[in-house]
């Protein structure tokens, strides 16, 4: 049965962290309406909670008639052993309008193969399973996810999930980049359950690359830069962990703004 507290006028925290707490006090998701504006400032943390794919009754879910106002942080608490089936979209926050992103994400990694993507559309805001690496959320780590994240690469403001921040902490730099690579080439599709897929596009990746690079127009993050990272097959774990790629020992001399690691612009 869905839990629904409704919530008048303007609403900051907090107070409407209060609400949101006592309204799952037995650990029981709920749909918080509020008619008004609701403010997370800086200092704030929510906290959404995912026992099943019902939005209301199994995960926490919030209505805004008004603006929700994004400045905190936002964390991700699986109830129960709860692993949301890839691609199934979970629909935590519907406003009128929306100023802002959060500005960290924890709860993120569900499995090594098995991240939680938090997306905005409009002024709507998603939390739905996919690979690493899969910037678009579309079920597989592939070229459009490498030049998204190479457009976004280093780059000033907060970055989100859509942008390549695939760890949650609103940038798009090395870490990211790793576990992209780690998963190039994973398809949801073509897998039967976490380990059991095959990284067929992973020998693209250094091509792919390259490519990403060339596109990404001056005076953007990768342009004159070289590849700092090559990739190797291992073997899979006897738990059945994919074949992942290894980046070598990460560069520091380059690692600055306006650069992927690896070689000078001299290079070239």
């Amino acid at each position: 049965m869905r839990r629904v507290i409704k919530l008048s006028a303007k609403v900051a925290l907090p107070f409407a962290a209060i609400v949101l707490i006592a309204s799952r006090a037995e650990a029981e998701p709920a749909l918080i309406h509020i008619t008004g504006n609701v403010i997370f400032p800086a200092s704030s943390n929510l906290i959404m909670e995912f026992a099943g794919p019902a939005r209301g009754s199994e995960y926490d879910a919030m209505d805004v008639d008004g603006t929700i106002v994004l400045r905190g942080g936002l964390s991700l608490e699986r109830l129960g052993g709860y692993v949301p089936a890839y691609l199934t979209p979970h629909h935590i926050v519907a406003a009128g309008t929306r100023d802002g992103v959060f500005r960290s994400v924890n709860g993120i990694t569900v499995s090594p193969t098995r991240s939680l993507a938090v997306t905005y559309l409009a002024d709507d805001i998603f939390v739905t399973a996919t690979l690493p690496g899969d910037a678009d959320v579309d079920g597989d780590v592939d070229f459009d996810d490498l030049l998204t994240l190479a457009q976004h690469y280093e780059q000033p403001g907060q970055q989100t999930w859509q942008a390549g921040d695939f760890t949650g902490n609103a940038l798009a730099n090395f870490d990211d980049l790793l576990i992209l690579a780690q998963n190039y080439g994973g398809s949801v599709l073509r897998r039967g359950g976490d380990g059991d897929f095959r990284n067929e596009l992973r020998e693209s990746f250094s091509n792919d690359f390259a490519l990403a690079q060339s596109l990404v127009p001056e005076p953007a993050v990768l342009s004159g830069c070289l590849l700092a990272i090559s990739l190797k097959r291992v073997r899979r774990s006897r738990e059945g962990a994919p074949a992942y790629g290894v980046i070598r020992s990460r560069p520091h001399s380059s690692h600055q703004a306006g650069r992927l690691p690896g070689k000078s612009a001299r290079s070239r």
